[in-house]
């Protein structure tokens, strides 16, 4: 019996962009002042690392362990995949 191969394509938030891998000082300082253009950055962020790991768990449940592919990232095959879901932003 063959595995199942399920890709997870995840999006990167905004609030993980710019603050946690780039350390944007304007967006860090629009933050500190919250500021109404970001208000929503880290909640928005702590939202879809949830459904992320809903997912996963979910999949994880079913005795399939996922891959977890993050956009931007370099394209992926799709051979031996059994199904691809996306999370967040149109996913």
């Amino acid at each position: 019996m063959s595995q199942t191969h399920v890709v997870v394509v995840t999006k990167q938030s905004s609030y993980h962009s710019l603050v946690e891998l780039r350390q944007d000082s304007r967006t860090i300082e629009l933050l500190a002042r919250r500021d109404p253009t970001v208000a929503n950055y880290h909640h928005a962020h702590e939202e879809h690392e949830a459904t992320v790991r809903e997912v996963t768990e979910a999949l994880e449940s079913l005795g399939i362990r996922p891959q977890i592919v993050e956009i931007p990232q370099i394209p992926f095959s799709i051979r031996g995949v059994s199904l691809v879901i996306t999370v967040g932003g149109d996913g």
